[in-house]
């Protein structure tokens, strides 16, 4: 009987060496992903992490980033890959001036960030794009906007110069980036005053306007709260805003040990309407209403979807792994 049962447990032991050795042997290696802190970025961030799962990768998901702190995670190696705003990097990682020039086209920037982040060992995956330029925006009332004739951001500065200053609700990082509240009132020329100024989380500024405890909210471009919300996204007519494009942007020492991670985020980025300019079918920008509607899924179905299961849909839709 002790033989037996020593063998047994000899047996048992065995085989879960072999699980582990067998699990160690399928994995193709250990990747991070990093992602910020708002709805459009966990959802790719999910189909990220799933696919490159799919693919025989053990990856690891770190959610909730602010811009800074992911940036910096990627230069040291903390995390591996991002999908990273072209207008982000280009006016904010690398300090680049972008006050309205107008005369740099969305279809430069990310082959310009392939070349200005190469030095940083960071490549850019440019083949396809999530092209959904996910602009920063500032939204009113639509009654608010009629009765004062405000339907552009020189509208806004004008009745703020000329009428009276209102409040305003925005995220904490418009009101410090260099892309941000700073530079847009210096290009706009106005000036709102720091007691009409409520910092708050991204998700809650549109909330403020909406409760009338705001009169101008930050909101983003692929937002669908706007709409349901009956807001105007008012027009950026000085072109004060880069475009901002999502691109797959891997540290070159991981796409070098894992050179075939490159094809798989080309096959991603490619799952998204392209733009005609780039041989899609699309016009610019492809992918906004596509994204829009999967952040509504997210935060506005009824009852909203957890952003892995938005995520893991779209994956299965488009072929990219199994149901």
């Amino acid at each position: 009987m002790k033989k037996a049962l020593v063998f047994l447990l000899i047996f048992s032991v065995a085989l879960s060496t072999f699980a582990i050795i067998g699990a160690a042997a399928q994995s193709k290696g250990k990747l991070t992903i990093g992602t910020k802190d708002f709805t459009e970025q966990w959802i790719v961030g999910w189909m990220l992490k799933l696919l490159l799962e799919d693919r025989g990768y053990d990856v690891n998901l770190k959610k909730n980033l602010p811009s800074p702190t992911l940036r910096a995670g990627l230069e040291s190696g903390d995390i591996d890959l991002m999908m990273s705003y072209d207008g982000t990097a280009y006016t904010t990682y690398l300090g680049r001036a972008y006050k309205g020039e107008g005369r740099v086209p969305w279809y430069a920037f990310p082959w310009a960030l392939k070349v200005l982040d190469k030095p940083n060992g960071l490549t850019w995956i440019t083949d396809n794009g999530l092209y959904v330029n996910n602009t920063w925006a500032l939204c009113v009332k639509e009654t608010w906007a009629d009765e004062n004739g405000v339907h552009t951001i020189s509208d806004l500065a004008d009745y703020i110069n000329d009428v009276e200053q209102v409040k305003w609700a925005v995220g904490n990082e418009f009101y410090e980036r260099p892309d941000g509240l700073p530079a847009l009132q210096e290009t706009y020329g106005f000036e709102v005053k720091r007691s009409e100024l409520q910092l708050m989380s991204i998700g809650l500024t549109m909330r403020q306007v909406d409760k009338d405890n705001a009169i101008v909210g930050m909101i983003y471009g692929t937002d669908p709260h706007a709409k349901a919300m009956g807001l105007k996204i008012l027009k950026d007519d000085k072109g004060f805003w880069p475009p901002y494009n999502l691109f797959p942007v891997i540290r070159t020492d991981t796409l070098d040990e894992h050179p075939e991670v490159r094809e798989i985020l080309v096959e991603f980025a490619g799952a998204f309407p392209q733009p005609e300019m780039l041989g899609g079918s699309e016009t610019y920008p492809s992918a906004q209403r596509t994204m829009m509607e999967l952040n509504h899924e997210a935060d506005l179905s009824d009852p909203p979807k957890d952003p892995q299961e938005v995520a893991e849909e779209f994956l299965v839709e488009h072929g990219l792994i199994e149901g």
